[in-house]
């Protein structure tokens, strides 16, 4: 009986290491690592795939003070190999505390058809004094039915 367990637990392990939970028109959120970098005045989020196979590459979102009351913020979405549409869209979110309570600031949206590389930065925005900002980056590509997305979060800069 023992044995008979442990092989069926065994079949179920091995059959559960090739379940790829793709399927046409849904969204797959590939696994990635994170690399932080961040300073006083320059923060970055530089993720790349984990797992072999996904559309999906690497990505990053950065911010960078650029004065007193402006930043700087750029983006990349990056695919394994030409896709459909590749997206990034950037959002400057705004907090009173460092570590919650983020909303939305501004947001730049963007798409390129039938590449595999979107890289994208923005100069001077004009920030509030009295704030935390950070970036979030979404970063998506579609290949015929199906589309891949993750996110990147850079770690705030105060401007309190």
């Amino acid at each position: 009986m023992k044995k008979l367990l442990s092989v069926t637990l065994s079949v179920f392990l091995l059959l559960g290491c090739f379940h790829l939970n793709v399927s046409a028109a849904e969204a797959v959120y590939p696994k990635v690592s994170h690399a932080y970098t961040t300073t006083e005045d320059f923060a970055s989020d530089e993720w790349s795939v984990a797992q072999r196979g996904a559309y999906l590459g690497s990505g990053t979102s950065t911010i960078a003070r650029a004065d007193s009351t402006h930043i700087h913020i750029s983006g990349d979405t990056t695919a394994m190999q030409t896709c459909d549409k590749v997206r990034l869209t950037l959002y400057v979110e705004q907090s009173e505390s460092y570590a919650t309570g983020y909303s939305t600031y501004k947001t730049y949206s963007y798409s390129a058809e039938n590449v595999y590389q979107l890289v994208k930065g923005i100069s001077n925005i004009s920030v509030e004094r009295g704030y935390y900002y950070r970036v979030k980056g979404v970063h998506s590509v579609t290949e015929g039915s199906v589309t891949e997305t993750t996110d990147s979060v850079t770690d705030p800069i105060d401007y309190r």
